[in-house]
């Protein structure tokens, strides 16, 4: 990561709570092996608790969860938030969890009427389709509005999402709006990187509401380009020697500007009134190895993909709103090799990797089943010393390191075979 002088950051406080809350969506957002929709939850619902009462974050311990909830596969998540001390509540959403494949999962060749209120507009289908597995899986509304009757006094309601979170917050603050007619709330959205979700008539009607919506997004990050920019990302975009999508990652961009042009030659989509751009001259980036020039293909659609995924990252966007590396959102674990990588139980083992905090613990998926490391040492965010749990011999564990933020992805190089 480099950081630069005159980096276009800003020092919003509001947009730098309203950010923390919409990473922390992404808490435990993949499954891990075996694991059932109910206890992925439950994971999630600590995982948001623990990190609310970090007094470090942007939140400073002053928001706590009320609900948390996710619809059907857990393609999508909310949860609710309550500051008591002022009077508010946070409603976040959490959009499908991949990003390369957002333009498959958020279907956008056909706009048809929103489902939150057709008076509104146009959305994606699949747009309707994740506010329908919300709407339809979780009491939301209902729960919301239970909440702010059992409190005292009138209430802000603020609605929030970060990425296809975001998508959701453009349809959830309209429809939420009706739903608390009556109940004397304020309600107020914030979006962060959010792709366009309607129609002109429909980024009208979000626009217009009181007090106006505050979207905040990068100007190098791909998603908030979607779907009404994404020419501008298809040719040249990053402004680094070298790092230029590749042929095959072209081809990508304008499958998916076919598919929201439709018929038409112009996009169906209107992208919804932001704030002024942050990282307009692209002073926060991933790296400098980038200067270097890459001819090859493969290697230039991973680089690309790098930064186009650091870009769109929560933590990216909290030092573009002025945070300390200190005050943002802890990292899931990476887990890199498990040394040795076969033994018995009680081998005293060594897990490096990064994002490694003292909250971690280590498991080992079996085929079937699970054990968990005894004597579990966090030496320092790289490295970790366990035992190995029970094993029959020959059977070959995936090693899984697991914090409040998530968990270590399976891999080949931290496989431990039992002898």
């Amino acid at each position: 990561m480099v950081q630069q002088e005159n980096a276009g950051v800003g020092t919003d406080v509001k947009q730098q709570v309203m950010m923390t809350l919409a990473g922390l969506a992404s808490t435990a957002q993949n499954t891990l092996p075996g694991e059932l929709p109910d206890q992925q939850t439950a994971r999630i619902q600590k995982g948001i608790e623990t990190q609310l009462a970090m007094t470090s974050l942007a939140t400073a311990g002053q928001w706590t969860l009320k609900w948390v909830q996710q619809s059907g596969f857990g393609f999508n998540m909310a949860y609710i938030a309550q500051n008591a001390a002022a009077s508010a509540f946070a409603v976040v959403f959490r959009g499908t969890v991949n990003l390369f494949n957002f333009m498959e999962d958020y279907d956008v060749a056909t706009p048809e009427d929103f489902l939150g209120g057709a008076q509104y507009g146009k959305v994606s289908h699949g747009s309707n389709v994740a506010f329908a597995a919300i709407t339809n899986d979780t009491n939301l509304a209902s729960t919301l509005q239970g909440f702010v009757k059992e409190s005292s006094g009138p209430q802000t309601v603020y609605v929030v999402g970060h990425s296809l979170g975001g998508a959701m917050a453009t349809m959830f603050s309209l429809y939420l709006r009706d739903q608390l007619n009556g109940y004397g709330c304020t309600v107020q959205c914030y979006t962060f990187a959010a792709p366009s979700a309607g129609d002109s008539k429909f980024a009208t009607s979000f626009n217009n509401q009181q007090p106006a919506p505050v979207c905040v997004w990068n100007a190098y990050d791909v998603v908030p380009h979607a779907w009404a920019a994404l020419e501008t990302v298809r040719d040249t975009f990053y402004p680094l020697p070298g790092l230029a999508a590749s042929k095959d990652m072209k081809q990508q961009i304008q499958s998916a500007i076919d598919k929201a042009n439709g018929v038409g030659t112009h996009s169906q989509y209107t992208q919804v009134a932001q704030q002024p751009p942050l990282n307009t001259n692209l002073s926060i980036y991933f790296t400098d190895s980038r200067h270097v020039l890459r001819n090859d293909e493969a290697m230039a659609d991973a680089y690309w993909k790098e930064e186009m995924a650091y870009q769109h990252g929560a933590n990216t966007y909290l030092e573009l709103l002025g945070l300390s590396e200190q005050q943002q959102l802890p990292n899931p674990p990476v887990a890199t090799s498990v040394s040795p990588n076969n033994g018995h139980m009680n081998d005293l083992l060594t897990i490096t990797g990064k994002n490694f905090s003292q909250d971690c613990k280590v498991r080992f998926y079996f085929l079937i089943g699970f054990g968990d490391a005894t004597d579990v040492t966090v030496k320092d965010d790289k490295t970790i010393t366990c035992k190995a749990p029970f094993g029959i011999g020959g059977a070959v564990a995936d090693v899984r390191v697991i914090n409040c933020a998530g968990a270590s992805d399976q891999s080949a190089a931290t496989q431990f075979k039992f002898d």
